[in-house]
């Protein structure tokens, strides 16, 4: 049976019962956050600068700020401003401190005992390559979902609701769709970068976890498993 991405857990089982879920991203962010803050002996990360700092947290700039808010929304870190007379305000994230604990014992977990994957039926990383013929069906659902997704991206259907409202960001982040389209396209499909691209894209992952427009949330994880079918077709041969 074919995994469906909306009932996958990305958190790990030994954390806290109390401890919300968090998305890849979402814990990857987290991590990289309390390492950075160790790193700089902080106890809070200036908001308006985390771009500077971008490659330190482990995720795309053009995710970091909504990651930011994805955690202050489930309590796990907090938003504070400190108001200035003289000059603009300023704002912080720190680490929730009813979550101190939890996220310290969360934090040393996913350091010590890091995720790992493997292709289904422990197909070699490196050197799989398979070729397929004309008009294979799980391609050609997978490159019409990806279609699908990219021109949402590039042209948002929801009313008044879009990803960002630079029409430039949108672009690359159809680019990056694009780029597993392509991949797949070919005559001879590596199973190895179609796994990194499909699992490990922040892209695809963050699209399917975002909230602010639900036509491209559910393009995103309708494209994810025809991906999955594809890959375990592929594993198959």
């Amino acid at each position: 049976m074919h995994r469906n991405y909306l009932t996958t857990r990305y958190t790990k089982t030994m954390a806290p019962n109390n401890f919300p879920e968090l998305s890849n991203i979402e814990s990857t962010l987290l991590v990289k956050f309390v390492e950075f803050a160790d790193k700089h002996e902080l106890t809070r990360v200036d908001a308006s600068s985390i771009h500077t700092s971008a490659k330190e947290f482990g995720i795309r700039p053009i995710f970091l700020r909504a990651t930011f808010e994805k955690l202050c929304q489930k309590g796990i870190l907090s938003l504070t401003t400190v108001r200035n007379y003289d000059s603009d305000d300023d704002s912080y994230y720190e680490i929730n401190p009813e979550y101190a604990d939890e996220i310290d014992s969360y934090v040393n977990f996913m350091i010590t005992e890091p995720i790992t994957t493997s292709l289904p039926g422990d197909v070699p990383a490196s050197d799989r390559f398979v070729s397929i013929g004309d008009n294979q069906p799980e391609v050609s659902q997978a490159i019409e979902a990806l279609d699908e997704l990219s021109a949402a991206i590039r042209h948002p259907r929801d009313t008044n609701v879009s990803l960002t409202a630079d029409p430039d960001d949108r672009i690359i982040l159809s680019k990056e769709i694009d780029a597993i389209k392509e991949l797949i396209g070919q005559r001879r499909i590596h199973i190895s970068a179609l796994w990194d691209s499909t699992k490990s894209n922040s892209t695809l992952k963050w699209l399917m976890e975002q909230s602010i427009s639900g036509v491209v949330r559910e393009l995103a994880v309708k494209a994810f498993n025809h991906l999955d079918t594809l890959i375990h077709f592929l594993c198959s041969l």
